[in-house]
């Protein structure tokens, strides 16, 4: 295995974007992608990311599966300068992960014991689509967590709806067709989400310009960032259900 690129920052926020949520997890290198996907620990999200060889100016792999803690992989990641290439290669049970700038700075972090089978993609059907910037989300994210720990997602007609309601404070965001920000929207649903794991997953906003929603009433949702021929990174989040 040996994998070098000259843009170590594509890696870098994408690792950090998901170890928001997970700890620690396999990375399958198949032919055309690094593939990884895995449960939060508390079993309410799914991260599912697939970055494409063509981020690497090397990329030759023979279908390993590095399984790493990603708070020590983003530790090393982060310590990639713009300037620098890359090198990420396999010796002895441990990953080499060298920077090549001015200097040749190397890493070597251990591969530690899968937990278990590789999670399944749950198969789900979704009846409501939105398609808008990553700003706008990001800020009505925000605006929602400043009232409550939960978001309503409400399409209706051809209004988008973003709502949030605490105990003596209201938030509410209303998008059309019209709106500056808003791509695309098809459907009818209505559905409440965590903020604190919606919040997590907006720190992935580094990773494209825009984004999709997919869910359904009552329903998970999937939020997804792609980037052509780059990274393709969904998150799949449980619904929060009011008991009656």
């Amino acid at each position: 295995m040996r994998l070098v690129t000259s843009n170590p920052s594509i890696i870098r926020n994408a690792v950090e974007s998901i170890g928001e949520l997970i700890t620690e997890g396999s990375f399958v290198l198949e032919k055309d992608a690094i593939r990884f996907r895995a449960m939060d620990p508390a079993g309410v999200s799914m991260v599912i990311l697939t970055i494409f060889n063509s981020v690497f100016d090397v990329y030759e792999v023979n279908g390993e599966s590095l399984t790493l803690n990603l708070e020590d992989f983003m530790k090393v990641l982060r310590r990639a300068k713009a300037t620098d290439k890359m090198e990420l290669t396999l010796k002895e049970n441990r990953l080499k992960i060298t920077f090549k700038g001015n200097a040749i700075r190397s890493f070597s972090l251990p591969l530690v014991e899968p937990l278990g089978e590789s999670q399944k993609v749950p198969e789900l059907e979704f009846k409501c689509k939105v398609e808008l910037d990553v700003e706008v989300l990001k800020d009505a994210i925000k605006d929602a967590s400043m009232v409550s720990d939960a978001v309503t997602l409400e399409l209706s007609g051809n209004t988008f709806f973003i709502k949030a309601a605490g105990d003596s404070q209201e938030f509410s965001m209303e998008l059309n067709k019209d709106t500056p920000g808003l791509i695309s929207m098809e459907g009818e649903g209505k559905a409440k989400y965590s903020l604190d794991y919606l919040g997590k997953m907006m720190k992935a906003s580094s990773l494209a310009d825009s984004l999709t929603l997919r869910f359904s009433t009552d329903y998970p949702l999937q939020l997804e960032y792609k980037a052509l021929d780059k990274i393709d990174l969904v998150f799949i989040l449980a619904p929060r259900i009011e008991s009656e």
